[in-house]
C-alpha cells in the first residue's frame, strides 16, 4: 500500500489519493476544458456547437464576438450558456426613436465601445436643473417572470448614473431608481445593481426584478448624474457633460448573460452544446469513478446541469444538477437527489467532485466533504454521450464557464 500523496489543487485545499501511484494520479480517463486547450486527454473529440454567433469578454477584459459554433474562452474558462433573447431593439443606437428622451441629446458613435468599434453613443444632459434627464425604452413582458436589464456605461463628463426599470409594474416598484452607480470606481450604493468592470474605463451594470403584469411596459431607463446627490427626477445638466452608453439588454433571466446586439427586432443567442462520447471516457455508473468540475455558474435558470448524459433513462443516467438554492445533487441510475452539497456562490469559481467505489457515493465542494450515501440502483448500461454544462434538454443548460473537467476510473478521496 502506498502512503497518501498530497498536492495542492487550489488555494485552500489539498488532494489525497489513496492506493494509487503518481503515474495514475495524472492519468485521468478524460480531461477537457483546460486553459487554452479544449481537449487534453480524450477518446474521440469534444463536440461544441451553437447555432448562432455569441459575444464574450476575453481574459484582457475586451468584448469579442465568436462566430457560429466557435467556443468562447474568457477569464473564468470556457464559456457555455443556454439560449437567451435580448428583448430590447436598437440596443446600440440610442438616437433611434424607440428610445424616449427627456432633456438630453444623443451624440451617435461618440467613442470606442467595449468591442473596440466606434459605436458607443453619448448621452448629453441639457442645460437645465431640477428636471428629469433620461432615456427610456419599453418592451413586452410576462407577469411573474424575472427579467434582468443590463447596459455598458462610461464617464463622459459625468461620473455617476442610475439605471432602473421604469414602471410601477415591477417588483420592486421602479427597481433601481434610488441607486447611484459610480462609473469611475465601478461600484453601486445598493446590491440591487451589480457592476462588472471591463477594459478602457467601461463597466457593465445589471438589475433584476419580477414583472407584475403582462404586456408592453417601461423597462430600462438610463439617467446620467452630475453628482451622487442627484435623483432620477432631479438632475443638474450643463448641455455638455453626460455619459457614454452601449449594449442595452433585457432578458427573461434572473441574471445577465452575455450581450446580444439587436437592431429592429429582438435577437436570440442559441444555446451552447458540449459533449464527449461516453464509451472509453467515463466509467459505467456501477463502477468506481471520480468526476471533477471546476468553474463558475452565473445564476440559477432551470435545474442547471453541471454534467449530464444525453438521456434521462435510468439504466444510463448520470446527472449532476443544481437546484434553485445553489446546492448540487446527483441523479445516477434510479438513485435520485444524492449527496447534496451546500450552496455555491453564483458568479464565483467553485470545485465540485463526486466519487463512487460502487458501495457509496461521496461529494466534495471546494475540497470539503459534503455528503455520502449508499449505492442502491446505479446505471448498468453505457450512455452515448456525456455533456458538460448542458443537459439532455437544452432548457436545463447552465450559464457559466468551465476551467477544467476530469473523469477518473477509480475512487479518489479528498481530505
Amino acid at each position: 500500500m502506498f502512503e497518501p500523496i498530497r498536492r495542492p489543487i487550489n488555494r485552500v485545499d489539498n488532494l489525497r489519493y489513496l492506493n494509487d501511484t503518481v503515474t495514475k494520479l495524472d492519468n485521468p480517463l478524460c480531461r477537457i476544458f483546460k486553459k487554452n486547450k479544449l481537449e487534453d486527454t480524450l477518446i474521440g473529440t469534444l463536440t461544441t456547437t451553437r447555432s448562432s454567433s455569441a459575444t464574450y469578454v476575453d481574459m484582457y477584459g475586451v468584448l469579442k464576438t465568436a462566430a457560429i459554433g466557435v467556443p468562447r474562452q474568457g477569464s473564468n474558462g470556457w464559456l457555455s450558456e443556454g439560449a437567451s433573447t435580448n428583448l430590447l431593439t436598437y440596443s446600440n443606437d440610442f438616437s433611434n426613436n424607440v428610445w424616449t428622451k427627456a432633456n438630453l441629446t444623443v451624440v451617435g458613435n461618440a467613442t470606442i465601445s467595449p468591442d473596440g468599434t466606434l459605436t458607443a453613443d453619448k448621452l448629453v444632459s441639457d442645460n437645465v436643473q431640477g428636471v428629469r434627464i433620461a432615456t427610456l425604452i419599453v418592451a413586452s413582458v410576462v407577469s411573474g417572470t424575472s427579467y434582468t436589464a443590463s447596459v455598458y456605461l462610461k464617464p463622459a463628463g459625468f461620473s455617476y448614473a442610475s439605471i432602473f426599470l421604469d414602471s410601477p409594474h415591477w417588483s420592486p416598484i421602479y427597481a433601481g431608481a434610488t441607486v447611484t452607480i459610480d462609473l469611475t470606481l465601478a461600484t453601486s450604493d445598493n446590491d440591487l445593481i451589480k457592476v462588472k468592470k471591463l477594459n478602457n474605463g467601461w463597466i457593465r451594470v445589471e438589475i433584476t426584478a419580477q414583472s407584475l403584469s403582462t404586456g408592453v411596459i417601461g423597462t430600462l431607463s438610463i439617467v446620467p448624474k452630475s453628482s451622487p446627490s442627484d435623483n432620477v427626477n432631479s438632475v443638474q445638466g450643463d448641455g455638455v457633460s453626460g455619459i457614454y452608453v452601449w449594449g442595452a439588454q433585457l432578458e427573461a433571466l434572473p441574471f445577465a448573460s452575455t450581450y446580444i446586439p439587436t437592431t429592429n427586432t429582438p435577437i436570440t443567442r442559441a444555446a451552447d452544446e458540449n459533449s464527449i462520447q461516453y464509451n472509453g471516457n467515463v466509467p459505467r455508473g456501477d463502477q468506481p469513478f471520480t468526476i471533477r468540475f471546476k468553474g463558475v455558474i452565473n445564476g440559477y435558470a432551470n435545474f442547471n446541469r453541471i454534467f449530464s448524459t444525453e438521456t434521462a433513462v435510468h439504466a444510463k443516467r448520470l446527472i449532476a444538477y443544481m437546484n434553485s438554492s445553489g446546492n448540487i445533487l446527483l441523479n445516477i441510475g434510479s438513485d435520485e437527489n444524492q449527496v447534496a452539497t451546500s450552496a455555491i456562490t453564483f458568479g464565483e469559481v467553485f470545485e465540485y467532485i463526486v466519487t463512487s467505489d460502487g458501495v457509496n457515493y461521496t461529494s466534495y465542494l471546494n475540497g470539503n466533504f459534503q455528503a455520502e450515501s449508499l449505492v442502491v440502483n446505479p446505471p448498468t448500461e453505457l450512455s452515448n454521450e456525456l455533456r458538460v454544462l448542458c443537459g439532455h434538454l437544452l432548457t436545463n443548460n447552465s450559464y457559466g464557464s468551465c476551467l477544467t473537467f476530469e473523469v477518473f476510473n477509480r475512487r479518489i478521496i479528498w481530505t
